[in-house]
């Protein structure tokens, strides 16, 4: 009889590598189920002083990241805008002139528009990005106006 299920096992050595490669995963995802299950039980450790400095100096490069990114968000906006007039003045002259409909003019103003409120939000961002670059470098008064 044993030797009849080694035959069937060692048959099909592909779904006999599966099976057990699924097994072995399955047991793998239970020890580590079980691992996040007793390590949640555990207090976390108290941080000292050279961690909470670390800490703080995460904050504030991560701040100062965040307002570099804002202030190319909003020069790219600028120049957003700067195109999208130029294609409106050329979607006016077109249509002045017979070569082009309304909805093109119309398109462009609208362009104009989206640019215009991209630049408010990426100004509003960079603001943003200043008050949280002040506060986490403790600087707070830099920020506000005189």
């Amino acid at each position: 009889m044993t030797r009849l299920a080694w035959k069937n096992l060692l048959h099909d050595k592909v779904c006999l590598a599966v099976t057990l490669t699924g097994i072995v995963f399955a047991l793998v995802i239970l020890s580590v189920q079980f691992g996040v299950f007793l390590g949640s039980s555990i207090p976390p450790p108290t941080s000292s002083p050279i961690t909470k400095r670390t800490s703080v100096q995460r904050q504030a490069s991560q701040a100062w990241i965040h307002y570099q990114a804002s202030l190319a968000a909003t020069t790219t906006a600028a120049r957003s805008i700067a195109a999208a007039k130029q294609i409106l003045e050329r979607a006016q002259l077109r249509y002045q002139s017979g070569l082009a409909t309304t909805i093109e003019t119309v398109t462009a103003q609208a362009n104009v528009a989206e640019a215009d409120d991209a630049l408010i939000r990426s100004r509003y961002a960079a603001l943003l990005a200043q008050a949280r670059l002040a506060a986490a470098s403790g600087d707070v008064r830099s920020f506000l106006p005189r």
